[in-house]
């Protein structure tokens, strides 16, 4: 604007002959570029660095980016606009520095938004050096991009006997002779949900406490989580609910003291805790309906862990098939995010309708009656 009114001065100067006007133009032209060369002369040396508490942030939390500048320079710093960017330049966070003396530095934070999980991209931090008249600034780059993840909410699940079972051990115990060792391993003592069949009696009767056999597959701790991302099988409301589920199975496995491993209809594959929330972060529905294929391909590699499986709309006999794989490996958990039409309870399978929105309540009761289920002798199911 201050240019434009140069070259009008200059112009109405030519026309009607007026020095002053003149003088005002050239003077409004070297104020330009002066201001250009004030700020294209000034390179502060800067330090900073980002903090952002706490360093997983999960949707919902509440969340923040601390910003650390330092002056490094011998000399005051001017007057500072600092801007940290979010989301790809979608966002910004923005504060005023005052001048900092030499080896002095500042604090400033802000709120990162928590409200959908994904990778996110912080950055890049940057301060603009105005000129004393405002008529220009100089951005410099202090501080590179970073990626942040927004992993999902987890939240608690009650315990269940068939995950945390590996963990209740003792001492290793010889079995008798005859017994394949990669059968028989160690004996502990009873958990509510444990199976009767798997009862030592001679050792119970010894001891004066339920003792039951653990496995080999038993003594490798672990559990893995399927989670069907087929578009077909989800709406948005229902994936993103899928999503949390699957983070807050992965939770209860790792809390159990197992491994958790997990996999997705779509190929994707985690294993331990972190993993799998930082792949959760960003999983997106997929294109193929592999659900069952990739159950009984994780069953077959690893027949001896429990599955665990958050679905979708999947037809009733595919649902019955995942349950029946509660044979192979022990225990089945199958949690849907859409009404089922007969949920219910087995000693190998738990079948959980978790569509109306409280994944906690519907869990824990589902837990409860299988708990109640398998330590009754005699009863094949409840429903």
């Amino acid at each position: 604007m201050l240019l434009g009114a140069s070259l009008g001065l200059l112009i109405g100067a030519r026309l009607l002959g007026r020095t002053e006007l003149t003088v005002l133009g050239l003077a409004s032209i070297a104020l330009v570029v002066g201001a250009l060369i004030w700020v294209l002369t000034r390179h502060p040396s800067l330090g900073a660095r980002r903090v952002l508490a706490p360093p997983r942030p999960s949707v919902g939390m509440q969340a923040r980016v601390e910003i650390v500048v330092a002056n490094q320079d011998t000399k005051d710093t001017p007057v500072l606009n600092v801007t940290d960017l979010f989301d790809n330049g979608r966002r910004a966070a923005r504060f005023l520095l005052a001048p900092l003396p030499p080896d002095e530095r500042a604090t400033g934070a802000y709120r990162l938004p928590t409200v959908k999980r994904g990778r996110y991209r912080l950055g890049p931090l940057t301060v603009s050096i105005p000129d004393p008249f405002g008529l220009a600034i100089g951005s410099h780059t202090v501080l590179g991009a970073e990626d942040v993840l927004i992993i999902p909410r987890v939240v608690p699940l009650l315990p269940i006997a068939a995950l945390a079972r590996a963990e209740r051990g003792g001492a290793p115990t010889r079995g008798r002779a005859g017994i394949n060792a990669d059968e028989f391993m160690m004996l502990r003592e009873y958990v509510m949900g444990d199976e009767l069949r798997r009862v030592h009696w001679r050792s119970s009767a010894r001891t004066g406490s339920l003792k039951v056999r653990q496995d080999e597959a038993q003594h490798h701790p672990g559990a893995s989580v399927l989670l069907d991302t087929y578009a077909g099988a989800h709406s948005t409301d229902t994936f993103e609910a899928a999503v949390e589920a699957a983070a807050s199975l992965c939770a209860l496995v790792q809390q159990a003291g197992s491994e958790v491993e997990l996999l997705t209809s779509g190929g994707e594959r985690a294993r331990g805790l972190h993993a799998a929330l930082d792949l959760l972060a960003v999983v997106k529905p997929s294109r193929e309906d592999v659900l069952l294929d990739t159950a009984r391909s994780v069953t077959q590699r690893r027949a001896s862990r429990p599955l665990l499986a958050v679905i979708g709309e999947t037809p009733d006999v595919d649902v019955a098939t995942l349950a029946s794989l509660g044979a192979r490996t022990g225990f089945v958990g199958i949690v849907s995010t859409r009404p089922l039409r007969d949920p219910g309870v087995t000693h190998t399978s738990l079948i959980i309708d978790a569509s109306g929105g409280d994944l906690v309540a519907a869990w824990n009761e589902g837990v409860n009656t299988w708990t109640a289920t398998a330590s009754s002798p005699g009863s094949r199911s409840r429903r």
